[in-house]
């Protein structure tokens, strides 16, 4: 029998489909066959590039301090205007720890807040919860800081009646020292702040409760 010019190319084409299958199948094969030692050459997440490489690489800017890393030297300076509501805890901490600074004392929060939103005054000293909402009023204020060097805390603290059976006064101390170990004093802290608006991200990582 002879082939006729369509029968022909009919079976070259059905040759060539053949060869382009096997080609096919060998590079499947191969990939899938490479692909578990190609990822045990090049990680392809950080940890276990880290693990593999025992190179950790970090970015940072020559001479800069970490953002949130701010002492009260950078603030203890002749040239920063701080305000202050005057008699309070905070006029005493920062005459106190900044000397140097050109401290000015308000009658009134409201007054020390105007000041800074108005661009009076460089930075505000104030307890973590009044500078935290004050901001989340206001977000011109700027940002909250804790400054370091020292880190100046005041504790909380609570009253219980004073009598001979000091059992609840214990329990109730055990109590906090618990909560506070667990992380639960910093969860209703920020609950608490979020009331005012604070949001949990707001909050300085630095903050220890």
């Amino acid at each position: 029998m002879i082939q006729s010019d369509d029968d022909k190319i009919s079976e070259d084409r059905r040759e060539a489909l053949r060869y382009a299958l096997a080609i096919g199948s060998g590079a499947a094969l191969a990939a899938s066959v490479a692909s578990p030692a190609s990822a045990q050459a090049t990680p392809d997440n950080t940890l276990d590039r880290i693990r593999a490489n025992k190179v950790l690489r970090i970015a940072v800017l020559p001479g800069e301090l970490p953002y949130f890393n701010r002492t009260w030297a950078d603030i203890n300076k002749s040239d920063v205007n701080i305000a202050v509501d005057v008699g309070s805890a905070n006029e005493a901490v920062a005459r106190r720890f900044a000397p140097n600074a050109t401290i000015k004392s308000l009658k009134s929060r409201d007054e020390v807040m105007l000041e800074m939103s108005s661009g009076r005054v460089d930075c505000v000293v104030n307890a973590l919860v009044l500078g935290l909402t004050a901001i989340a009023k206001n977000p011109n204020l700027g940002t909250y800081k804790i400054l370091q060097t020292p880190a100046v805390a005041i504790p909380s603290s609570m009253a219980v009646r004073r009598e001979p059976d000091k059992r609840w006064r214990d329990f109730l101390s055990v109590w906090v020292d618990y909560n506070r170990g667990i992380g639960q004093m910093r969860e209703w802290f920020l609950k608490g702040l979020s009331l005012s608006g604070v949001k949990p991200e707001d909050v300085p990582v630095e903050l220890n409760i």
